[in-house]
Formats: C-alpha cells, structure tokens, sequence
C-alpha cells in the first residue's frame, strides 16, 4: 500500500534543511574551551609559565561575547589567576608587601562576603606576623645593649592600641604587656635600692617609694604581704643605717680626742642597754664594751704608773687579777702573763675551761 502524505517530522536530526540544526553546536567554542583546558593542566603542572597561561586566558576572553555568561566566565578565570599570581609575588618579595597587597584586595571588597572574610583572616595572620617580627628586632638590639625595657613597654603599648580585640595574638601581646610592666617596675626596684645603699637616695624617700609599691596592690594579694615584709625590713635598714651613722659620728669625736674615756664607756653602755635581747649586734657591742673597758684602764694605770702617780705593783696586781678571768691556754692569757713577769712578779694565774 502506497504511503501517502508526510509523517510531519524530519529524518535530519539537526533539524531541516542540508544539516542546517548544526549551528547550536559552536565547534569553535568547544575547542575553545578544550585549548584553555590542556593549558590550565599544563600550567597546573609546571609545563606552562605564568605568561603563557596568562596570555591563553587574555585571548579566551577576547574570544568570548561581550555580556554572555561566557564572557564573565572568562574574566573571572583572568582575574583569579592573576590575583593567585600577583599575591604569590608579594609573598616571596616580603611580608610588608603581602600585607599591602591584601590590603588593597580588601579595599574592593564588600565586607559582609565570605572571600572578603577570608582575605581579612589571612590579612590578621600577617600582620601578627610583622608585629612579632619588628618586635623581635627589638629585643635583639636590648640583647645587645642598645634597648632599654621601657622602650620595649612603649612599642608594645602602641602595638596593643592598634590590634583588633579579635587579632590572633591579641592576648599574647596583653601578656607580653604584663610581663614587661612587672619587669620595668623591677627594675625600679633595683635601682632604687641600689640608690639608696649607694647614699644616692634619702631614707624619708626610700621609705615612701618602697610605702608606695605596696599600696599598689590590694591588701589581700600575695605581692601587698610581700611589699609589706620589704617594707618593715626597709624601715629597720633606715633605723640602723641612722643609728651607724651617729655611732661613726660620735666614734670619730672620740678619736679626735673630744670626748672623755667615761663618756665612751658609757656611750657603749647606753647603744646596749637599748637593744634587745635576742639582737644579734647585742654580743658583738658587749665585746667592745670589755675590751675598751680594760684597754683604757690598762693606758690611763700606765700613763699614771710613768709619771709616779701609781707604783709598778698597782699595774702588775692589775694584769694578775685580769689573767684570772683568762683562759690559760688563750694567746690573751699568755700575752698578758708576759707583760706580769716583765714587771717582776710570779706568774699569774688563770681560768678553767
């Protein structure tokens, strides 16, 4: 049976005409695409210099329609690659330039997107990169005895005004603060001290810087309770230190012949009358006391004794009645021993022990 009429479809699968459907199908895009491909491998590989796939991409995008999704595709390929590129350079010529060069990428974002925010991130890292490096710069010249550690507290202190509450090394450098803070005023210390050992610093004002870096701290802290120890030590040290003083004072007016042998005797008396028992000066004063007591007895018998004022038995029976409170086998006991028999008397005797 003869077929009659048409089936209303077309057997050419590009539609009608002498394959004329076949222009939906751009060949020249395809090997557009497959070129930009094999170069993206090849550069992703190394076999492909950064210009040359540059110089691919930059004809990729001359070759795509103004305004089509392919267009704006291409650009944006363009534009990641050179940004991987450029930042790439930045980083291997210094830190200073990554960090100006991410800077100016954030300046053409918008901050409420997630690229920017991982710029801004990577942004904060070097930055607490360069602040650690500049810092350490620092530290090398004070190592080297050309910084001081208030010059480290000031760079710091400016430092910490310029970093974000949510910088990655925001507490590292409050931290750093802190510790150079409590190094400075321990410095302090020390230098005060040292001032006033070295008469450089009057007593009233050692006892009020020393008053002052107590009441610094709260009364019950740890560092209140040991201001408070130094504090007491100080005003003893103040105590005795003036004490020494007089004592030097009134030892050279003795000395100079301007006081009498009773009132140096006396004086000695007095200094240990007012010290406590347990004071640990207490023995060593009370020695002095003995030993001048009998050198200046022993002087004032001989200078009477030469002048005929005492007769020579007086002197002898004054050195016997002293060896008798001597140890006998003591070089004292035998130096005086000497000094009897020279005088013409029997040996005289002495302690036990």
């Amino acid at each position: 049976m003869a077929r009659t009429g048409s089936l209303g479809l077309s057997t050419n699968p590009f539609g009608s005409g002498s394959l004329g459907g076949l222009s939906q199908y751009n060949l020249g895009d395809s090997l557009r695409d497959l070129a930009r491909y094999q170069a993206e491998v090849a550069w992703g590989n190394g076999q492909l210099s950064d210009e040359e796939y540059l110089k691919v991409l930059q004809n990729d995008v001359k070759a795509a329609a103004a305004g089509t999704r392919d267009y704006i595709e291409a650009v944006n390929r363009l534009d990641d690659v050179n940004y991987r590129i450029n930042r790439q350079k930045a980083d291997i010529a210094g830190l200073d330039e990554l960090i100006a060069f991410d800077q100016q990428t954030l300046g053409t974002m918008r901050p409420d997107n997630l690229r920017y925010r991982d710029v801004q991130d990577s942004l904060a890292s070097e930055l607490a990169r360069r602040r650690s490096r500049d810092y350490g710069k620092l530290v090398d010249a004070y190592n080297a005895g050309t910084g001081s550690t208030e010059s480290l507290l000031e760079w710091v202190k400016k430092a910490r005004e310029s970093i974000p509450a949510d910088a990655p090394d925001a507490d590292q450098w409050a931290s750093t603060e802190q510790d150079l803070v409590e190094r400075v005023a321990s410095e302090k210390d020390a230098q005060v001290y040292q001032d006033y050992q070295q008469r450089r610093m009057k007593p009233d004002a050692f006892l009020a810087y020393i008053k002052g870096r107590r009441d610094s701290f709260s009364p019950d802290s740890p560092q209140y309770d040991d201001w408070t120890r130094r504090y007491e030590d100080a005003q003893k040290s103040v105590k005795d230190t003036i004490q020494n003083d007089k004592d030097q004072a009134f030892f050279n007016r003795y000395n100079e012949g301007k006081v009498s042998d009773k009132t140096y005797l006396g004086y000695l008396k007095k200094r240990i009358d007012g010290m406590e028992a347990d004071d640990p000066a207490r023995e060593e004063w009370t020695h002095r006391l003995r030993e001048a007591t009998f050198s200046l007895a022993e002087d004032l018998l001989v200078y009477q004794v030469n002048r005929g004022q005492k007769s020579v038995g007086t002197l002898r029976n004054f050195y016997v009645h002293y060896a008798s409170t001597l140890n006998k086998g003591s070089a004292e006991w035998r130096r005086i021993n000497e000094k009897i028999i020279s005088l013409g008397g029997a040996s005289g005797g002495g302690g036990g022990g």
